[in-house]
């Protein structure tokens, strides 16, 4: 799906079966479990995210087809997940249950490219990225940058 297409919900797991999986896939895909529930979601760099009930088996239950997904984190309460977007320089922050936006944080620390990995902090006001500053440049840094998800402020860190 482009930058600037919308979404749209799935109505099925496009491929994204687990038992479709194998160590030579050309997609990246991000496998997590929700913290409380029985249930497990698939993000594929592609932008498919994909949430399954594990029990008592194996069963879709709904999915949506965005821009990219480069990383995605549970909220300690499992109320929500951050996921991040490279292409739209963004992090979403969505609803668990629905897999809907709650908001959308752009920033200069949310810098497309060279957004990688992420976490939160164990109370789930701290994101913590990955990420490097002045991209493609000569003096290219490479650092950790966390926003306070409450009050958006943002700080970065490099190596150097």
């Amino acid at each position: 799906m482009k930058n600037n297409d919308t979404e749209k919900r799935l109505s099925s797991p496009s491929g994204l079966e687990p038992g479709e999986w194998c160590e030579d896939y050309l997609i990246p895909r991000r496998v997590r479990l929700h913290p409380l529930k029985d249930e497990l979601f698939v993000a594929e760099e592609s932008g498919k995210l994909v949430r399954w009930r594990y029990t008592p088996a194996l069963t879709f239950v709904d999915g949506l087809e965005t821009a990219d997904i480069e990383d995605l984190v549970f909220s300690p309460d499992g109320q929500w997940f951050a996921v991040s977007a490279r292409s739209l320089r963004s992090i979403d922050i969505r609803n668990a249950e629905d897999l809907s936006r709650l908001r959308q944080m752009q920033n200069a620390l949310t810098n497309g490219e060279y957004m990688f990995s992420m976490c939160l902090d164990q109370d789930g006001s701290w994101l913590v990225i990955d990420s490097c500053r002045k991209p493609g440049e000569l003096d290219e840094e490479e650092g950790l940058a966390w926003i306070h998800l409450q009050m958006g402020e943002a700080h970065a860190r490099t190596w150097s």
